[in-house]
């Protein structure tokens, strides 16, 4: 929590304040819960670390599409993808990032001194991803969405990583309906005469609202601000046509956020 120490994440009440952090700019504050959320989840993760200073293992229990930030590549991954071996970011990284303002690529951001402190946190902890269990199950699972930033910190054992809060909870329904009747369908809408990426026939604003919530369900990348989300779905959802006019169906579509706020969403060629 901001003012130090932890709290069990059902304990947490909107308006409370938390340690957040941005790690590409290095910036840590405390930040206020606007949201709480409950909800059943079916595509479950368990992240074993190991902290390299007290030689303990410990794991993490979350969802797929939670997004941790991987301190050895400097970006958000989805907890079903942690690469095993890499580093997660853990509380004593904060006090360089801000000290040198080097940004992501000093490994990252955490809680402030005091933060560090409370949490148990020391500058020669080192928590490595060890296994990555991925399971399917039934299962009651919590978030938080944190004002600005969208980050906040979970308990490794004894020492706090970071973790984002974007996904589907995060955006204002009003305002993505909105977008897509105004940019998207025009746009990218089924039948329309723009060159480009185009859903399939029949897509309704519906159709496309509904695939903006399951693809930030799925995948949460890029960095705080800005939210490039590209999202294989496993199904047609449209075309592209590229270069030279060759026209190809694909599964795959890329959504813009901003602050929760929906800049666009469209069939894309890129990989996620």
């Amino acid at each position: 929590m901001a003012g130090g120490g932890t709290s069990p994440i059902k304990d947490v009440e909107v308006g409370d304040e938390v340690v957040a952090t941005d790690p590409q700019a290095g910036l840590t504050e405390a930040k206020p819960v606007t949201q709480l959320h409950v909800n059943v989840d079916s595509e479950l993760t368990d992240v074993t670390v190991y902290n390299a200073r007290t030689r303990a293992s410990s794991v993490v229990k979350t969802t797929a599409h939670h997004p941790f930030w991987d301190a050895t590549a400097d970006t958000w991954v989805d907890a079903a993808k942690l690469a095993v071996g890499h580093r997660l970011l853990v509380a004593h990284d904060a006090q360089r990032l801000e000290g040198d303002n080097s940004g992501a690529g000093s490994g990252g951001g955490g809680p402030p001194a005091d933060g560090a402190s409370a949490s148990g946190a020391s500058a020669s902890d080192e928590v490595i991803v060890l296994a990555v269990d991925n399971h399917t199950g039934t299962q009651i699972m919590r978030d938080l969405t944190v004002a600005d930033t969208h980050t906040y910190y979970v308990i490794a054992g004894t020492v706090p990583v970071l973790v984002h809060n974007c996904g589907p909870n995060d955006i204002d329904p009003w305002q993505v309906m909105d977008r897509i009747d105004e940019h998207v369908i025009p746009l990218h809408g089924p039948g329309t005469e723009s060159a480009g990426s185009k859903f399939l026939p029949g897509t309704t604003r519906e159709d496309i609202a509904n695939t903006v919530h399951e693809g930030l369900g799925r995948s949460a990348s890029g960095a705080t601000g800005n939210h490039p989300h590209v999202v294989d779905l496993g199904r047609d959802v449209g075309t592209v046509t590229a270069q030279g006019g060759v026209t190809k169906p694909t599964s795959r579509v890329k959504i813009w956020m901003t602050d929760g706020r929906l800049g666009t969403i469209h069939p894309t060629l890129e990989r996620p």
